[in-house]
């Protein structure tokens, strides 16, 4: 444990060198926001609460970008340079090593942006959920990014079996998009497709933590939500570590 908190010390000192990088993001994310606020306000419009819902369940999920960002195409681009090699001699496992250093950039991703969405969200009128539904929804956000992160990271290393994986990666993000509630809630998908998200761990990746937080998720459905999202957890993990043991016996690298 104490290993993996250096780990997220030394990824907060990355992410601290490069300030510019977080606030470009800031403007990228409140131009999603602005953008998707407004199309959200035109189609509620005539229902006031639903409206609220939204605004709230929007901006919320614009910081979570940021606590779930996941920059694998650093790891990939030392897999093509034939790097792996390297982190393959090291005593520590890659996939904890990656991990504590993704969780210490997000860490300063989501500290340097709240000040800016404080900001934002007072001019919204986005009002914090009341205990125990904000300690739900810290919860949630906390299992996201154990989801987002290793799956991310596992589908990277596919690399160990191929020198091309770039197809696996745009899978990933369609599905995302799809199923993850990030364009369109699970709430107004067709019931068809919202019941075949359920399985999968996408909402466990952005719908859960942004519907408890606006309150399309509350007592005992946010506790299921939370059920269903930790062993999406803990089976990501499981996943990730998979490919992991399984490449490291079919490493492929190139030129050797």
């Amino acid at each position: 444990m104490r290993v993996f908190a250096a780990l997220v010390r030394q990824g907060m000192k990355v992410m601290l060198a490069y300030q510019w990088e977080n606030y470009m993001g800031l403007v990228g994310n409140f131009a999603f926001l602005l953008l998707f606020s407004a199309l959200w306000s035109a189609l509620l419009r005539g229902d006031p609460e639903a409206q609220a819902r939204m605004l709230s369940y929007v901006f919320i999920g614009q910081l979570l970008q940021n606590w779930t960002f996941t920059p694998t195409w650093e790891l990939a681009g030392r897999f093509r340079m034939g790097d792996v090699a390297l982190e393959l001699a090291k005593p520590l496992s890659l996939p904890v090593r990656v991990l504590g250093d993704f969780l210490g950039r997000n860490i300063v991703r989501v500290l340097r942006a709240l000040p800016a969405f404080a900001a934002v969200g007072f001019l919204m009128g986005i009002r914090l959920p009341d205990w125990p539904q904000f300690g739900f929804f810290l919860l949630s956000a906390g299992l996201a990014w154990v989801i987002n992160a290793s799956l991310y990271v596992g589908i990277t290393l596919i690399s160990l079996w191929t020198t091309y994986f770039d197809q696996a990666h745009q899978i990933l993000d369609f599905l995302e998009g799809v199923f993850s509630g990030f364009y369109v809630p699970l709430w107004y998908m067709p019931p068809a497709l919202a019941a075949i998200a359920t399985y999968t761990p996408f909402p466990g990746m952005f719908f859960t933590p942004a519907a408890i937080f606006s309150g399309g998720l509350q007592g005992a459905e946010a506790l299921s939500a939370l059920a269903v999202q930790a062993l999406w957890a803990g089976g990501s993990l499981l996943i990730l570590y998979g490919i992991w043991l399984g490449g490291v016996r079919k490493m492929t690298v190139m030129g050797g």
